[in-house]
């Protein structure tokens, strides 16, 4: 090869190497493009997934601030819901099982007494000359008795809301919170609203179901203290001799009658382990009466016994007026614990005893399974049972209450004054012969202004057959004159034939009581407003009223048929003897039970009538008020307070009278006691 063929091929070479170094340098820079590119869009992508990750870190933190504040508003919320609930829980009328809750954690525990007293017991219940037991046995049957009573009520309300809401329940028990219950004026407060009204709201639903009413044939039953039955006698019995409070049952036909008695004892002088100890001794009675007739001063005894004696003064003071009311059932309340007593009469010298402390045996619940096992023994469900179960027994009243007290006296032993022999001897049950009940209809005002005025029959009288005389004419049988002999002979002979009590408490006014009777055989049948010897007056001082108002007798009071008196009396609950009756016909129904338009007006009327016969009531309320039927108006009653009004005695001195009248200035007029009464000369109308 030539050398210009070598420099040829060399510059070939070196031609191909300079191409091939361009293409590698431009494969490096396109390398180096393609690198900063793929950096460059690295970078790009870095950016945007910083970007991202930036927005996702925020969104994040977006969404948990949503979460937190969508918590937060849940519960809030949830709080506010909770709240709402809770306010309306405690708002909203409550079901039995919640309102027993209610009254014992809201208002029974509530209670606070004073620490208890120190040294010995001074037993100032005065029992002397009264009744007392032999035997003091526990009831053992109570709680199964309870139970059942319990399952009625339980069953009358079911679950319906028909009771205080628990807020209600918390402000009455605030009451009782804030201060110290010192005085037995304190705890009838207390027995009053947190036990004795919650017992009483539920007493009521019983008669609301179907089944019920025919177990319990009664149209209601309550428990009412003495201080609220002011009536008869109230201001000549003395306040130690009867019991502070009663339960009242009312029959279907009205009628109201007792069915047990109570007492409160103050129970911080006394202690629940005192009351056990003494309530396990059988012959209490008799020990504590031995002991107290053997030496003047029992306080000398040791501390046990002095507790012994308090106790028994206690349960004697309560078992002596079952006896004279003729009920079979009492208790003692004391606050915190209540002794539930029975008497089968039958049997009279066993008393029989449970106490009830529902503060030992109460628990609060987690469920409603677990505090339905409690809440029978809460005092309002306990007192609520044993009002039912003493539905079971029916008081004894006129001839039944007459053969029991009787028996009492044969079978008892008298406190301070006898004990019981080592044999028991027979016990009297008092039973009594059967006796006549008016059963009539009450004869019409015609009809008795008839009678006593010697006018014909009143045919629209539903007795009139009995009335009429022999031949059928349209004359009366007999006269007034034979009436009254006729009238005073039937209750000489026996107060029970043909006389019933009509209500134990003043129905007709503050000193006398109500029965129905029925002059056989010729059928009258009217009322009487019977009361005690040291009431007699009252009951002269009223038919002198009615005197005043003959011209009204039948039209706006009612027919007064004379005074007559029953020298054995007519026994009473609670011992006093009825032994003078006033009679006169029967008024009608208190205005209270009326519902006619109008009554404002005749009420008036009536009222007016009786102030221009010269007569001043003063005692004018609803009571004293009765609707009559069949005169279409209102019949005054009841003038115990009245005052009979001197008329001027001259014509020339009506004109002096006005101006007395308004200088306010007073007249004297004697009152049938004889004492001098000062009054205005012209009281206000009624």
């Amino acid at each position: 090869m030539s050398d210009k063929d070598r420099i040829a091929e060399l510059e070939r070479l070196l031609a191909r190497k300079d191409q091939k170094d361009k293409e590698f340098k431009r494969s490096l820079e396109e390398e180096r493009r393609k690198n900063e590119e793929e950096k460059r869009k690295n970078e790009e992508e870095k950016r945007k997934n910083e970007k991202n990750k930036r927005k996702n870190e925020e969104d994040k933190r977006k969404n948990e601030e949503d979460k937190r504040k969508n918590e937060g508003e849940r519960r809030k919320n949830e709080e506010e819901r909770r709240k709402n609930e809770e306010e309306r829980r405690k708002n909203q009328d409550s079901t039995l099982s919640e309102y027993l809750y209610n009254c014992h954690f809201h208002i029974y525990l509530k209670l606070r007494l004073p620490p208890p007293g120190h040294g010995l017991p001074v037993p100032t219940t005065p029992v002397d000359g009264k009744f007392y037991p032999k035997r003091l046995l526990p009831w053992r049957t109570f709680a199964h008795q309870r139970e059942l009573r319990f399952n009625d009520l339980r069953a009358a309300c079911a679950q319906e809301r028909r009771f205080l809401s628990e807020l209600d329940t918390k402000v009455i028990g605030r009451l009782f919170e804030e201060n110290i219950a010192e005085y037995i004026s304190d705890l009838w407060n207390f027995e009053r609203f947190a036990i004795e009204q919650p017992v009483g709201n539920i007493l009521a639903h019983i008669w609301d179901d179907k089944e019920l009413r025919g177990r319990y044939p009664f149209a209601d039953i309550r428990v009412k203290s003495a201080g609220e039955m002011l009536g008869f006698g109230e201001h000549i019995i003395a306040r130690e001799t009867r019991p502070y409070g009663f339960g009242i049952q009312t029959s279907l036909d009205g009628s109201e009658h007792y069915a047990f008695v109570f007492d409160y004892q103050h129970d911080y002088v006394w202690s629940v382990e005192h009351l056990q100890e003494a309530l396990q001794m059988e012959t209490l009675f008799e020990d504590v009466n031995t002991r107290v007739m053997s030496k003047s001063d029992t306080r000398q005894g040791n501390a046990q016994e002095a507790w012994q004696e308090y106790i028994a003064r206690i349960l004697i003071r309560v078992f002596n007026f079952m006896i004279i009311y003729g009920v079979s059932y009492g208790y003692v309340a004391a606050g915190k614990f209540y002794v539930f007593l029975y008497y089968d009469p039958t049997e009279p010298r066993t008393l029989y005893h449970h106490l009830c402390v529902p503060e030992t045996v109460v628990r609060d619940a987690a469920s409603e399974d677990d505090w339905s096992t409690y809440m029978s023994n809460t005092a309002v469900a306990q007192l609520a049972s044993f009002c039912l179960q003493s539905l079971q027994s029916e008081a004894a009243e006129g001839p039944g209450l007459e053969a029991s007290t009787q028996a009492a006296k044969e079978s008892l032993a008298i406190w301070g004054r006898q004990g019981y022999a080592s044999e028991d001897g027979e016990t009297k049950t008092g039973v009594h012969r059967a006796y006549n009940k008016p059963a009539k209809q009450y004869c019409t005002q015609a009809c008795l202004l008839g009678l006593k005025t010697g006018r014909d029959l009143a045919n629209n009288c539903p007795n009139v057959q009995f009335h009429r005389a022999v031949g059928g004419n349209e004359q009366h049988a007999i006269d007034m004159a034979e009436f009254t002999r006729l009238v005073d002979e039937q209750p000489r002979r026996d107060p029970y034939d043909y006389c019933e009590l009509l209500s134990p408490w003043g129905t007709y006014g503050s000193t006398g009581v109500l029965f129905k009777l029925e002059l056989a055989p010729y059928g009258y049948t009217f009322v009487a407003k019977g009361t005690t010897a040291t009431l007699l007056c009252s009951l002269e001082h009223e038919t002198n009223v009615y005197e005043k108002l003959h011209r009204l007798q039948g039209d706006a009071v009612p027919v007064h048929l004379g005074l007559v008196e029953l020298p054995g009396g007519y026994i009473l609950p609670g011992g006093l003897r009825a032994v003078h009756m006033m009679l006169m016909s029967w008024g009608g129904q208190t205005v209270k039970e009326e519902k006619s338009p109008g009554l404002s007006l005749e009420v008036q009327r009536s009222s007016e009538a009786v102030r221009n016969e010269g007569i001043y009531h003063d005692d004018v309320h609803d009571a004293n008020l009765l609707w009559n039927e069949e005169l279409g108006r209102v019949v005054v009653i009841d003038f115990d307070y009245a005052k009979i009004l001197e008329p001027p005695k001259h014509k020339t001195l009506v004109d002096l009278s006005k101006k007395e009248r308004k200088r306010g200035q007073k007249r004297v007029v004697a009152n049938c006691s004889g004492k001098a009464k000062v009054l205005d000369s012209h009281p206000e109308a009624v």
